[in-house]
């Protein structure tokens, strides 16, 4: 078995990951996933390719620690050092009076650049209107969860289902529900500290929740770890450092960072 240099978790530094290169045999194994749950893959891939000696469970990994290894996987796999993204360009659109794309190579170092791990633990104490609450980055299991709502979401969608506006209005509250804690309920399982978290969301007024759920976000934003990413409609996407227009009409400003989804079986050899 080939293994590929160790690396640290951005959640915590002092734990060292190692994985192994994917064999056939893997290969194989790992195609009667659905592509579209990235998240589920991602959790079979880090969990079949650990080293036993270091192993420890991916779905208690942030997900930006998941998408950091799967981007520590690809780049030394790789024979490439650039990623290839094609995107909408405004200037040149709006220019021509319709839709213009470019495809650009985003280099693998720069992304690998903007790496940082977390400053300090992965936990902030907030206090709103009196009550304390512990937020923690999203982690794996809270993806799992949140993907499969958010594929129902889309079937009901497909059906034309008016349930699906309902549940898709929730989605942005899972993610909330998922990286809150009460300290009363530590040590209690995951179903068990869930319901009294929702009863106390549930209960705010909308302008109440609003002040609370921009306390969680400043609280996560300080957390940021691992490489350039966001979290939007229910999926972890990784953005590229600053790309400019190819054409050069976009010569004053930052820039533009691609989004992207970074998805384990993108990225495994097929057979």
């Amino acid at each position: 078995m080939s293994f590929l240099p160790d690396f640290c978790l951005p959640s915590d530094p002092a734990r060292s990951v190692r994985l192994a290169e994917a064999t056939v045999a893997d290969a194989i194994d790992f195609s009667g996933v659905d592509p579209l749950c990235e998240e589920e893959a991602t959790s079979l891939f880090l969990e079949r390719l650990q080293a036993k000696e270091k192993y420890t469970d991916p779905r208690q990994w942030t997900v930006e620690d998941r998408r950091y290894a799967l981007f520590m996987y690809h780049l030394h796999t790789t024979q490439f050092a650039d990623l290839p993204l094609t995107y909408a360009c405004q200037p040149c659109s709006e220019a021509a009076g319709h839709e213009v794309t470019h495809t650009v190579s985003v280099k693998l170092a720069a992304m690998a650049e903007e790496y940082t791990p977390i400053a300090g633990k992965p936990l902030r104490d907030v206090v709103h209107e009196g009550h304390a609450v512990i937020v923690h980055p999203l982690l794996g299991v809270d993806a799992e969860i949140i993907e499969k709502t958010r594929m129902g979401i889309i079937a009901l969608e497909q059906e034309k289902n008016a349930i699906a506006r309902k549940e898709r209005s929730q989605l942005a509250l899972l993610r909330i529900l998922s990286c809150i804690d009460i300290p009363a309920m530590e040590g209690k399982t995951e179903q068990e500290r869930r319901k009294p978290v929702e009863k106390f969301i549930l209960s705010m007024s909308t302008s109440e929740f609003q002040g609370f759920s921009s306390k969680v976000m400043n609280a996560l934003a300080e957390m940021r770890h691992g490489l350039q990413s966001v979290f939007k409609d229910g999926r972890i996407l990784l953005e590229t450092p600053p790309v400019r227009c190819p054409e050069g009409r976009d010569k004053e400003g930052p820039g533009i960072r691609l989004q992207f989804p970074f998805r384990a079986f993108d990225y495994i050899p097929r057979v």
